[in-house]
């Protein structure tokens, strides 16, 4: 337990940071499983637009260093281009 003013506040902030990371992660979890998803049906229009939103949010976790830079640079990489060779064949 904190003995401080400040560790006690600490504490708190602590736990709302924790929260709104645990919120951001699983909204890029849940977007990017619906991508694939769409991908998978072949609904190629609706996974352009899930795959739009998929990049901004892991920007914005690049940003806030939520996630890795170089894990982003990947994921946005290999999403792509499961989408340009779904869009071939």
């Amino acid at each position: 337990m904190p003995n401080s003013k400040s560790a006690k506040k600490q504490l708190l902030q602590d736990a709302g940071r924790r929260q709104l990371n645990r919120h951001k992660k699983s909204r890029i979890a849940t977007l990017e499983k619906n991508y694939q998803a769409a991908l998978a049906a072949g609904e190629l229009d609706q996974a352009r637009a899930l795959l739009s939103q998929t990049l901004s949010c892991y920007d914005k976790a690049a940003k806030t260093n939520l996630v890795h830079g170089n894990k982003v640079d990947r994921k946005k990489a290999r999403l792509t281009r499961a989408l340009s060779v779904a869009a071939q064949g």
